[in-house]
């Protein structure tokens, strides 16, 4: 029963950064997805764009230490949960690390994303964000249109009426 119980636990917080991923994702494409070409159509020096590009590389990389520190955590709790005999205080422990490191990775992004936007001045900052909802736009335009396809693999599209009487 405690199994379950932490199984749901779990499955809840995936559940929690999932939509905490959605709601950030304009931010995320804005800081993250930049690279040299994009920096040059803003009116940006090399020298200028390697500063960008290196707070963004120092950022992925702390995302990336978290995401192994996160997988390392999420197995010391899978092993916990394997014996009959857990104890709920230590895989609270466990699932209270898990949090503070991604507390931790939204501060990094945070600190990145102001740091990009000082970096780059207001201008270009709107131009940015602009590129960034255009390129989010079509993401989900595409997503629509492989839901909606009704010949796609997996697609749940209704049946279309055939015969002389369509109408």
């Amino acid at each position: 029963m405690k199994r379950i119980a932490t199984l749901i636990l779990l499955f809840s917080l995936a559940a929690v950064t999932v939509m905490g991923q959605d709601i950030d994702l304009q931010m995320a494409v804005a800081t993250q997805a930049l690279n040299q070409n994009m920096l040059m159509e803003l009116d940006m020096t090399e020298a200028e764009a390697g500063k960008i590009l290196a707070l963004q590389e120092q950022f992925r990389l702390i995302k990336e230490q978290t995401a192994l520190d996160l997988n390392v955590i999420k197995a010391q709790i899978a092993q916990k949960l394997y014996y009959p005999d857990a104890k709920s205080n230590e895989v609270n422990r466990l699932l209270e690390k898990a949090s503070d490191l991604r507390l931790e990775q939204e501060k990094a992004q945070v600190e990145a994303y102001l740091q990009i936007r000082k970096q780059i001045g207001e201008e270009n900052w709107s131009k940015l964000l602009l590129r960034a909802r255009a390129v989010l736009r079509s993401r989900q335009q595409a997503q629509n249109d492989i839901r909606n396809d009704p010949g796609s693999r997996g697609s749940q599209g209704s049946p279309q009426p055939s015969g002389p009487n369509t109408r």
